[in-house]
């Protein structure tokens, strides 16, 4: 008997195979209605049919033409362009944030529709793809392809079952996807006390409470740019945190990263009291506890261009050997990004991201004693598998004062 299953792309899958051992087939159609009706006629085989011969019927094409690859599709001046269907995609598209809905349009309008949005999308081959890839790649990071063919994937699953058969986007059968890059993982900063101590000092004053709450809380950026005084309940001895909003990459503000991510986060006594003392000053429930130096919400480059690279780069200075200054054409000054390169201990050498606040908050609970379950919850992770593939390496296993009894169990 074969099986539906609804796919994260709102397509229908229909699966079955002729007997155990024997391969599996399926096809993949628009609406729930054609999933039932392909369903009864496999059933009603026995199982012993074929895809592409499901789709003849389901679809009702011509009998003297099997449909079974993109190659076959229908002809195409009855396939809409690539174009008109982003068009459609994006009209169709339910279950995520407008914010990120109208990042896809975004996405889609600049990079895929001038370079294939005059294509029918039965036209479209994993060639074409493979080419759209190589102009993205001397202009876009390796995770912002990714992202970018996550996305144009999207939009030919949707068209799957109905114009097309294949999905371009998809490796052949039995081959691995060819020329993504690689994503080269980041490499968290855990940074030490002083180390701490000095980026602090050197950041500027209209970030650093931002950065010390960051070090104390754990939050990300994106939470924190979207912290409203409401947010913050001062009743009680302990001051504490409600996130349950958070800027998006496209400056939209809407729903946490996941479930898990709205969160209550108690925090110490020092941060109760530069919470409570930025809350005098706002004066609605709606206002932002760290608002841009114009008072609005944070543009998320800006932030950190103007003001966290050059807060590294002003802690990564040494009074004693100052980096060279540049000729410009007001003068000689300082590059606001110039750091020095003496190994003098009183300067920062290494460069965090605002993201590393969070890592090393993390590691700090750790050395407190923390167990990973309760950093989980306290930072919002949606599984404690991601607390502990990032962390586990850093919680001291075992009882070192023990070690000295193997060598005493060696020796005897």
């Amino acid at each position: 008997m074969a099986s539906i299953e609804q796919r994260a792309s709102d397509q229908f899958r229909v699966k079955w195979r002729a007997g155990r051992g024997a391969k599996w087939e399926n096809c993949t159609f628009a609406t729930e209605a054609l999933a039932l009706r392909a369903k009864q006629l496999v059933d009603g085989h026995g199982n012993k049919i074929k895809a592409e011969d499901v789709y003849q019927v389901v679809l009702d094409l011509p009998e003297l033409k099997v449909v079974s690859s993109q190659a076959d599709a229908p002809p195409a001046t009855e396939v809409p362009t690539v174009g008109d269907w982003i068009d459609t995609f994006t009209g169709k598209k339910k279950g995520i944030q407008d914010g990120v809905l109208k990042e896809y349009r975004r996405m889609l309008d600049v990079e895929v529709k001038p370079v294939l949005g005059g294509k029918r999308l039965n036209a479209v081959t994993r060639d074409d793809v493979d080419e759209w890839v190589d102009k993205l790649i001397p202009r876009l990071k390796p995770r912002s392809i990714h992202r970018y063919h996550a996305v144009l994937h999207q939009v030919f699953a949707l068209a799957m079952g109905k114009h097309i058969f294949d999905n371009p986007c998809t490796p052949e059968p039995g081959k691995k996807r060819k020329n993504l890059p690689a994503i080269e993982p980041f490499d968290a900063v855990f940074l030490e006390k002083a180390e701490i101590a000095v980026l602090v000092k050197n950041c500027p004053w209209q970030i650093r409470d931002m950065v010390d709450v960051a070090l104390g809380s754990g939050m990300r950026w994106g939470e924190l740019a979207a912290l409203q005084k409401q947010d913050v309940s001062l009743s009680g001895k302990q001051v504490k945190i409600h996130v349950r909003r958070a800027l998006k990459a496209n400056g939209t503000v809407g729903k946490p990263k996941s479930k898990k991510s709205i969160r209550t986060i108690t925090v110490s006594r020092r941060l109760g009291v530069i919470l409570r003392r930025r809350l005098e000053a706002i004066p609605t429930p709606e206002g932002v506890v760290f608002p841009s130096p114009s008072g609005r919400i944070w543009n998320a480059n800006n932030f950190r261009n103007q003001y966290w690279l050059r807060a590294v780069a002003s802690a990564q200075r040494c009074g004693t050997h100052p980096p060279a200054l540049k000729q410009t054409s007001r003068g000689v000054l300082m590059d606001p990004l110039a750091v020095s390169s003496c190994s003098c201990a009183s300067r920062l050498h290494r460069t965090p991201r605002f993201h590393d606040l969070r890592h090393t908050h993390v590691g700090l609970l750790i050395d407190a004693g923390w167990n990973l379950y309760a950093i989980q919850i306290r930072i919002g992770h949606e599984s404690i598998k991601t607390t502990f593939d990032v962390y586990g390496h850093l919680r001291a296993e075992g009882n070192p004062e023990e070690l000295e009894r193997l060598d005493e169990l060696m020796a005897a």
